[in-house]
């Protein structure tokens, strides 16, 4: 049953990825969009002339190290049970690269894209909203019956960030976890 809940609320997370941000106005300066208060991507200048393949966002301009991991299973036996999974990573111009123990004791790694849809900023404090594409090993039959066929696993999922000058966190969904990371900003 876990199973069947896990893959139905995989396939509308996914669904709710493809859906289109609400567009709204917002101010522009000479050097394009006034980066302060809340930004729809879907709005912006640069998404106007994408193509629906673009997921009507952009690139993330949140560079970051990872440092740390935790997660939880919401859909396990013990949902709330908060896992260390010693993570560590980088993310640089939109591209991800990280490494961490799963939550079976196996060493994972990522691989992947990530996107904005929606991002707030004022002052020092910066908030978003978006998505990752990408790729990720280190799993068998525990997670998937399909990742004893192969072993590297697409996926996708969503994520939020919050940000206060160089420090900040996030926090992410992908398949059957929830994640948890803090992040150094540069």
């Amino acid at each position: 049953m876990a199973s069947r809940q896990s893959s139905l609320l995989a396939g509308v997370s996914f669904l709710l990825m493809l859906a289109p941000v609400p567009a709204r106005g917002q101010e522009t300066t000479s050097d394009g969009p006034l980066r302060d208060g809340l930004v729809a991507v879907a709005s912006a200048p640069e998404t106007s002339h994408r193509s629906w393949w673009s997921l009507w966002s952009l690139s993330s301009p949140y560079d970051r190290v990872y440092l740390g991991m935790w997660t939880f299973h919401p859909f396990s036996d013990d949902p709330f049970r908060l896992e260390t999974n010693n993570g560590a990573g980088l993310q640089y111009r939109s591209l991800l690269a990280f490494t961490c123990l799963n939550s079976f004791d196996h060493r994972t790694y990522v691989a992947g894209v990530e996107r904005v849809w929606l991002e707030a900023r004022r002052g020092v404090f910066a908030a978003m909203l978006g998505f990752r594409v990408g790729l990720i090993r280190g799993y068998d039959t525990e997670l998937l019956q399909v990742a004893g066929d192969t072993p590297v696993l697409p996926f996708a999922g969503t994520v939020a960030l919050f940000r206060l000058g160089p420090v900040g966190g996030e926090i992410s969904w992908v398949y059957r976890a929830v994640s948890l990371v803090g992040a150094v900003f540069f």
